[in-house]
């Protein structure tokens, strides 16, 4: 007997099983229990109290843990104060990766490895730290086979120069990407046939043309802002060193490094000016041909390197011609060096020799600086990058502040209070003239009135602009009450295209709410549906229709007033009380709100209340013709996505709207490619565009996604028409904007999410500055340009300095719109209306986003969703194209 109990107890506790813990609170005598149900509450017993100390051993694990990590930091804390104070501290490669943030603190800046043959690369890259400037490897160098592949000091352009000539494989991490100021490349090797001379005494060769060049350039890129330390002139040639100190006097130069290539192994600077002085290559050619010495050269700039010399002879040599070659595909080899003044980046100046640098006496251009002193005149110098203003008056100012508010002057003779009176003239409109005596403009009226426009808004405009309705539309600036696909308003105006919806979705399951865009497809929820009551229980998964019918007893709770709840079992209770609330409950809107024992529903989205009998009558009864969409509040139009009454209808509209989302995408695909086709038919494309409409038809493209590449197509096309028609008109000034519109491209390209609305403006910008150049005919062809007369000068000088500020990479929205309408008032002046012709390909394909609007889908009889292009009455309704059928 005693045995056979042992064994049953010992079969009782090794189950897992237990009671529930549901079950266990309703128990209410414990010796009732049969013997079986003890043991399932004993173990839901042990259940709990293991899990209560598997909680606090986990806490006492955590505490441990953050305990013996103190521990550690303060060990590492006392070898470091011990180490720092050493000069040479001893490690093994493996002690270094064991204590390696210990070497991390320490920051040894000198790192010398014994028998680096022996050791593993890997070992060796765990040595360096952030710190670290010198590595010493000590071994035989056959048998090293280290390959460091990233370089962090010099600009991208130099090392691309390098690979794979000098180095095999050389990559690019944190490196300089410093835009070298007033030159328009970072590196750039110029040639020219000016030949060396033999110095008196034997004591070299010498090339005065390449003296005189680098000594000009130094001073113009000292005008720039950059120190004199910061710049290096390397030579092979003892005698060019000779030369160049002589024609350098330190009083300007003070700082200029000026050695051989040789001396300046293993140093480095910001810009490097490399002149290779020979022609005749007798003597050199094997200097040249060592690629460690055309390394050492090549490789000492880390912002800038500028090399001159005759390319002609040195492409001779094979080590040379395939850098020059690679220089030359990146246009970085040439007669001339291109120089931009950084306040007129429009101006440009192309230098070769000594005097070209005339043209940019202060590192800036031959326009007048004309900036406000706080003398009251203006910097007398030309232009000039730095803020050394000087006054050319007796006053002998020397000032860097502008005037933040200059004296405006006064045409008029009349006295000032007499032109600020009103005008007063009577109207045709029985109003009177509002402006002030002494206006250039013929008289209008000014006053505000209401009117209603052919939309049905009511707009307050002006009533000179009422009156010219006719001729000139007015844009309705009201909210536009379009119903969108996800049943969010759509937030633009009134009879412009609707915009892409970007609120957050409110769809929301008992376990979650959704996340993401209302625009994107919505995560599903694969957990069990929570809609149960006493009477029902749905067995459906949460994104399936639910199975259960709505619950038709009435709720037993009462409210916080303690009278019972108007509401039905198994759903929230309404927030209003027959008694308390008697006039708002018993308001007819189905006709039986006032029954003693009416029952009510509350909807969640807008929170008004409707008897149920005629709600679930309401919900039932048949949609209209074709409707897509969710169902709306009968009172105010909210779309209902929360009534546990209506669950199943609720679902099927929210997964209707998911399958509208993906066919929405399909179309905003199919309207973009026709307009990508539509352009190149007309001549108009770009490289850049078939990678994005491949990433347009990917599966798991989402609408704000697809209209983001949309917009990136659009730019790019507008760029490539705006090069177009440069090109035909105004073939001179192609070079000029060609930087401006690559580094736009290569921008919109890159850019992410509302970045792009950005460009739309530059884009703006750069078509006012081909208007600009157009109506100066400064590029125009001979027989095209523009004769400037002496009634014109003055635009002219309008004109240019408008150019000048169009050049500006980027421009403010707002700066764009005001210089547009200088060059418009400039261009009524000159009596030359301006063209508007560089986008006019492309402007009369803007993307039309009405498939957004809900009124443009329809279902047909087999209830299936297509787009209906025909839902404003442009054109004839169309068929499903899945079944071809019209609509229900």
């Amino acid at each position: 007997m005693k045995r056979s109990l042992e064994a049953v107890v010992k079969q009782e506790l090794h189950k897992v099983d237990h009671m529930p813990e549901v079950d266990a609170r309703q128990i209410t005598d414990l010796w009732a229990l049969p013997l079986k149900e003890r043991w399932h509450l004993y173990r839901l017993w042990l259940s709990i109290y293991q899990k209560d100390v598997k909680a606090a051993i986990m806490d006492l694990e955590i505490q441990y843990e953050a305990i013996a990590k103190r521990i550690e930091e303060v060990r590492l804390m006392e070898d470091e104060r011990i180490l720092k104070q050493a000069k040479v501290i001893g490690m093994t490669t493996a002690g270094v990766a064991r204590y390696r943030k210990l070497l991390q603190e320490i920051r040894p800046g000198v790192i010398l490895v014994e028998e680096a043959q022996e050791v593993p690369e890997a070992h060796v890259v765990t040595t360096l730290t952030s710190a670290c400037q010198h590595l010493i490897l000590i071994g035989d160098r056959q048998q090293m086979m280290f390959c460091f592949l990233l370089q962090h000091r010099m600009h991208p352009d130099i090392a691309q120069i390098l690979t794979p000539h000098i180095y095999n494989k050389l990559n690019n991490q944190n490196s300089v990407e410093e835009k070298i100021k007033g030159v328009t490349t970072n590196i750039f090797f110029l040639d020219h046939k000016h030949h060396e001379e033999i110095m008196h005494r034997g004591q070299g060769h010498q090339n005065l043309h390449e003296v005189s060049f680098m000594k000009s350039l130094c001073q113009y890129l000292i005008y720039q802002g950059y120190r004199a330390s910061q710049i290096t002139v390397l030579t092979p040639c003892e005698g060019q060193i000779v030369c160049l100190r002589k024609c350098m006097p330190k009083s300007t130069f003070l700082g200029v490094k000026v050695c051989l290539v040789d001396e300046f192994q293993g140093r480095e600077n910001d810009i490097i000016i490399l002149s290779l002085v020979r022609s005749d290559m007798e003597g050199q050619a094997d200097l040249w041909k060592n690629s460690k010495y055309i390394g050492i050269a090549l490789s000492r700039a880390k912002k800038a390197f500028y090399c001159v010399g005759n390319m002609t002879a040195h492409s001779a040599l094979p080590m040379w011609s395939k850098i020059l070659s690679a220089a030359s595909s990146c246009r970085q080899v040439g007669e001339a060096l291109i120089l931009h003044c950084e306040n007129h980046p429009a101006i440009i100046t192309a230098v070769s020799k000594e005097d070209d640098f005339l043209k940019v006496p202060l590192g800036g251009c031959l326009q007048p600086c004309s900036s406000s002193l706080s003398c009251g005149h203006t910097c007398s110098r030309p232009c000039h990058p730095n803020w050394d203003h000087k006054c050319g008056y007796s006053c002998n100012a020397e000032d860097d502040t502008w005037l933040t508010n200059p004296p405006m002057s006064h045409e008029q003779d009349a006295p000032y209070h007499d032109l600020t009176r009103p005008c007063g003239k009577p109207l045709p409109c029985e109003h009177t003239c509002a402006y002030d005596r002494g206006h250039s403009n013929a008289c209008c009226c000014s006053q505000k009135v209401i009117v209603e426009l052919q939309c049905g808004h009511q707009q307050s405009v002006l009533c000179h602009v009422w009156q010219k309705r006719e001729q000139q539309p007015i844009k309705c600036m009201s909210r536009c009450e379009a119903r969108l696909i996800c049943s969010h308003q759509c937030r633009g105006k009134c009879g412009a295209p609707c915009v892409p919806c970007t609120k957050p979705c409110r769809t929301k399951c008992y376990h979650q709410r959704c996340q993401r865009s209302c625009l994107v497809a919505c995560q599903p929820c694969s957990r069990k549906c929570g809609w149960l009551c006493s009477h029902y229980h749905c067995t459906k998964l949460c994104l399936e229709p639910c199975d259960r019918p709505p619950c038709s007893m009435p709720c037993r709770k009462l409210l916080r007033c303690q009278h019972p709840c108007i509401g039905m079992c198994g759903e929230p209770c309404p927030g209003k009380c027959r008694v308390c609330d008697a006039d708002e409950v018993r308001e007819l809107f189905f006709g039986s709100e006032a029954d003693p024992g009416a029952r009510f529903v509350q909807l969640a989205d807008c929170r008004h209340i409707f008897e149920v009998r005629g709600f679930d009558s309401w919900i039932a009864a048949p949609e209209e013709s074709g409707l897509v969409g969710m169902k709306a509040c009968p009172k105010c139009d909210v779309p209902i996505r929360q009534n546990l009454r209506c669950n199943r209808v609720i679902k099927g509209k929210l997964h209707e709207l998911e399958v509208l989302k993906q066919k929405a995408t399909v179309v905003l695909s199919a309207q973009t490619q026709d307009m990508v086709k539509e352009m190149e038919s007309k001549g108009i494309m770009s490289s850049f565009v078939p990678p994005l409409l491949s990433t347009l038809n990917e599966l798991d493209v989402d609408i704000p996604r697809g209209v983001h590449i949309n917009k990136q197509i659009t730019l790019l096309l507008q760029l490539s028409e705006i090069r177009n028609k440069i090109q035909m008109t105004m073939p001179g000034f192609l070079p000029i904007i060609n930087y401006q519109l690559d580094v736009l491209t290569k921008e919109i390209i890159q850019a992410n999410g509302d970045r792009v609305l950005e460009y739309e403006c530059q884009v703006r910008r750069i078509t006012l500055l081909a208007e600009a150049q157009k109506l100066s005919g400064k590029y125009m062809y001979p027989q095209c340009s523009p004769a400037i007369s002496a009634a014109t000068a003055w635009e002219h000088e309008k004109l240019d300095a408008i150019i000048t500020d169009l050049s500006v990479m980027p421009l403010l929205e707002k700066d764009v719109k005001k210089l547009e309408t200088s060059l418009n008032d400039i261009a009524r002046n000159m009596k030359v209306p301006l063209s508007m012709k560089f986008l006019e390909e492309t402007s009369k394909v803007a993307m039309n986003f009405s498939f957004l609007k809900l009124n443009h889908w329809s279902k047909c009889s087999n209830n299936h969703i297509y787009y209906n292009r025909g839902a404003d009455g442009v054109t004839k309704s169309e068929v499903c194209n899945e079944c071809f059928k019209m609509r229900v």
